[in-house]
């Protein structure tokens, strides 16, 4: 029995690696009956895709390469979901570009700006418009678009990823903190918007994840050894995170996979950081270095 219920189609933006893949991975152990997994790396795709078929082999799986700063390229990730499964029960946006090199706003380069933007606050925008404009149809409809779904059941739910990040203020990470800021924004705008149709938005907000990504940050700082930039990461946690560690990604996943699934029926508009504590003790006032 699916400890969340979570009947229906999915859709993850970032399938391919860290909090994206982890998520996928669990809504495939949760109900779901299809799931789109999308990204910009096919080859990471078709890695989910046999992690997921490792696990479940009844459910269903599309992969489809996108690119999240592109609306043409993301009206597609949505069309080619909604031609395979019917429509979309719940979305995750994940994709994400990692903080750009340190440098105060006075002398971030606007090239650097732009990009970060382009893909963590325009890119999520142009998901959720995407989305919602699928998710409005099946409200039309006055009936649930998948046989097997109840007629009390949701009609869906929307999670984005931001960060800490989108809740405070980073020193020297300017791009990066006005993308979150912007996500989080967004989804408390959306929840307002859309929660008259069923359809809920929430966000939540990482602190510290063992990622991917995490790697890219800490290379962008110098940080090349991979045992290096985890001890200096773990050591930060260490000195201002209440429980002493960085988190999982499959930490953060849960709380995602919660917020889409009817267990959180009445929670929309929030944003949850997922931090063990770390926003309780720290102003980020320093930025991590090797």
């Amino acid at each position: 029995m699916s400890l969340l219920s979570l009947k229906g189609i999915a859709l993850v933006t970032g399938a391919g690696s860290g909090i994206g893949r982890a998520l996928s991975i669990l809504l495939a152990q949760n109900g779901v009956q299809g799931i789109a997994l999308a990204d910009k790396n096919s080859v990471a795709i078709a890695e989910t895709e046999k992690m997921i078929k490792g696990l479940n082999t009844n459910v269903e799986v599309l992969g489809l390469v996108v690119d999240v700063a592109q609306p043409a390229s993301v009206d597609k990730m949505v069309a080619d979901t909604v031609s395979r499964f019917g429509g979309i029960n719940y979305a995750a946006n994940i994709a994400g570009l990692p903080p750009p090199k340190d440098y105060p706003i006075s002398q971030m380069p606007i090239e650097t700006y732009d990009k970060i933007c382009s893909v963590n606050s325009r890119g999520v925008f142009l998901c959720m418009q995407s989305q919602l404009r699928a998710m409005e149809k099946q409200h039309q409809q006055r009936q649930p678009p998948f046989p097997y779904l109840g007629e009390d059941a949701e009609r869906a739910a929307i999670v984005n990823v931001a960060s800490l990040a989108g809740i405070a203020g980073v020193a020297r990470m300017s791009p990066y903190v006005s993308s979150k800021h912007a996500v989080v924004g967004l989804t408390k705008t959306a929840a307002l918007e859309y929660g008259s149709l069923g359809i809920r938005v929430n966000a939540v907000c990482p602190g510290y994840i063992e990622t991917p990504m995490i790697g890219d940050f800490l290379s962008q700082r110098g940080v090349t050894e991979a045992d290096k930039g985890m001890k200096a990461l773990q050591s930060h946690a260490g000195t201002a995170n209440p429980m002493g560690r960085i988190g999982k990604p499959e930490e953060v996943a849960e709380a995602c996979a919660w917020l889409l699934s009817p267990r959180a029926s009445y929670v929309n508009g929030v944003a949850i950081p997922v931090d063990g504590g770390l926003m309780s003790a720290t102003s980020f006032s320093k930025p991590v270095t090797g």
